[in-house]
């Protein structure tokens, strides 16, 4: 099988509670015996093996199925380490894709922000016409 390529494609702000949604794109596989894909993740380490068991979706590897993109909700305040593979009716994996991150380590905003602010109009006294006609 063809080597993946995996694109960290969008990151969704955090919600409110601290969970947060990575979108993972990548190029179908050239092999025309591709049954599915599997995306392999792990918090703060991108070593081996890629054994995450935070995500909703469920423990590292999920399997996809056969879709070129996957969404996985992950708890924000981490850097994700994800790589994915192509495997075949047998079960046959392809070696793992190249390592996409997705770093939440920096503090979030906070939801629901509301901003006061006071605004200062100075009003002048009107000025007197002026005729520029000769």
């Amino acid at each position: 099988m063809q080597r993946l390529l995996l694109t960290l494609i969008l990151l969704l702000a955090a919600t409110a509670a601290a969970a947060a949604t990575v979108k993972l794109a990548w190029e179908p596989s050239g092999s025309d015996n591709v049954a599915g894909y599997k995306v392999y993740y792990r918090a703060n380490s991108g070593e081996l093996p890629l054994a995450g068991t935070e995500a909703a979706q469920g423990a590292s590897p999920i399997d996809v199925g056969n879709v070129t993109e996957a969404s996985l909700d992950l708890p924000a305040g981490h850097a994700w380490h994800f790589r994915a593979t192509a495997y075949n009716a047998a079960g046959y994996e392809s070696t793992l894709s190249n390592e996409a991150v997705a770093d939440w380590t920096t503090p979030q905003p906070p939801q629901n922000l509301q901003i006061s602010v006071t605004v200062r109009i100075d009003v002048q006294p009107p000025r007197p016409a002026v005729n520029l006609e000769p």
